[in-house]
């Protein structure tokens, strides 16, 4: 294989993991970021110095990500709590109305 589409590939291979993880969509993405800080530098695409930013800023991103996630998820199960309780009262109402004519309906027998 060509070394320039070697680095190519695993440049191209990076921005994929990065878009992903900066996403959320990959599980524990601190686990991966050796890996890509090791074959980025091998390749020559960064020096060290970039590298080492590069990791700090994906750990940054990643970790805000995460955050946003889990309050979006934290908010999503509170709005279907309350849909359910709500969902719940109204049906626990209807019942007791029901409940009240059929007790009404007795008592005129």
């Amino acid at each position: 294989m060509d070394i320039q589409r070697k680095k190519d590939t695993v440049l191209t291979d990076f921005i994929r993991f990065s878009w992903k993880a900066t996403r959320g969509l990959i599980d524990n993405p601190q686990d991966h970021v050796p890996y890509w800080n090791d074959r980025l530098h091998r390749t020559g695409k960064m020096t060290p110095e970039q590298v080492k930013q590069l990791s700090s800023f994906i750990s940054t991103r990643t970790s805000d990500a995460h955050l946003r996630f889990r309050d979006t998820v934290n908010e999503s199960i509170t709005e279907a709590v309350q849909k359910i309780a709500n969902l719940t009262q109204e049906e626990l109402t209807k019942i007791e109305s029901k409940l009240d004519r059929l007790i009404e309906r007795v008592q005129k027998l």
